[in-house]
């Protein structure tokens, strides 16, 4: 069974469930709207019911069968608008309890002066999807500093504090100036404190948005990172082209991988090792051309442990998020 908390001031339920409706980063989204606005109705007439009763029931439940699961049951709990308690949670013993993070706000990607910013699609919604799926150990974890390799829109990290919280250190780099701007803005709409950085990470020396670093090449993130990365992501430019499309600053640089898709990620690969702390994780996309199998047992010989996370079909693009960290 699946287990919903919904009220009214919980308005973030049903604009997620249409934004996963768009997106597609659901296949249920579709059952999440419905269900959604179908509640919200359901609620209201329940409200007044209770009113009209004075009922000071703790909750109230509605069951119904989910056209998406076949194989559960959905379980709705609804709470009243007055704060309670419950003093009993062992009443309820779903067999499955899904905790949905709602997808961040996020400055206007790929239109406007954001023209040039890659805009949320699949492959993010599958990052994100992958980091929920981990969202408990990364809580326990307590990460102090988080990486994000080309922040593009800025969502993915704003995503990744939503989890984890603001007490973590979130460094995103992108070699596209538009694209940390564009981090920035999702930043301040999510009221978080991302820290965008203009770099090419392991080629051009970095920049902040106000101030020239005096860190080069990758080193703008080694020697002084070195071990404490907590958790890395990148959602690189994987898509098969030809090597001379390879290192714009532009839009192209978000998706123009070169040879196999994997000329950007291949430059990375070697320093992980380095920056990731004893109990780092590195989360990566890939696409099945780029040989994610490969990429397992390269990362393998530098001692990392790696497996497939999360894949996606999209379209004609199988997509795969791999999770490497280090051997316990």
């Amino acid at each position: 069974m699946i287990q919903c908390k919904h009220t009214l001031s919980d308005s973030r339920a049903v604009s997620h469930s249409l934004f996963l409706l768009r997106h597609g980063r659901d296949s249920s989204g579709r059952d999440l709207l419905l269900l959604f606005l179908s509640l919200d109705l359901l609620w209201f007439a329940l409200s007044d019911l209770a009113q009209s009763l004075s009922l000071t029931c703790e909750c109230l439940c509605v069951s119904l069968p989910a056209a998406s699961l076949k194989l559960f049951q959905t379980t709705l709990i609804l709470f009243p608008t007055q704060k309670q308690t419950r003093t009993s949670p062992s009443a309820f013993t779903p067999s499955l309890v899904a905790v949905m993070y709602p997808t961040p706000l996020y400055a206007p990607a790929g239109r406007g002066s954001f023209s040039d910013v890659y805009e949320p699609a699949e492959d993010s919604f599958l990052l994100m999807d992958a980091l929920e799926k981990d969202s408990d150990h990364l809580k326990q974890q307590r990460p102090c500093v988080c990486v994000e390799v080309g922040s593009g829109s800025g969502v993915v990290s704003a995503f990744l504090a939503s989890i984890i919280g603001s007490e973590t250190l979130y460094i995103c780099t992108d070699v596209n100036p538009a694209a940390a701007l564009c981090t920035l803005q999702t930043s301040q709409c999510n009221s978080l404190q991302l820290q965008p950085l203009v770099t090419d990470l392991v080629g051009n020396p970095p920049q902040s948005l106000e101030t020239t670093c005096k860190l080069t090449s990758v080193q703008c993130l080694l020697p002084r990172l070195s071990g404490k990365v907590d958790v890395l992501v990148f959602n690189p430019p994987y898509v098969v082209t030809p090597s001379e499309e390879v290192g714009s600053g532009g839009i192209e640089a978000s998706w123009a991988g070169g040879v196999g898709g994997r000329e950007v990620m291949d430059r990375l690969f070697p320093v992980i090792p380095e920056l990731l702390s004893n109990q780092g994780l590195f989360y990566l996309l890939t696409i099945s051309d780029n040989h994610p199998d490969a990429i397992v047992s390269l990362l393998g010989e530098s001692g990392l442990s790696g497996q497939v996370c999360l894949t996606r079909q999209a379209g004609r693009e199988r997509l795969s998020v791999l999770k490497f960290g280090k051997p316990l």
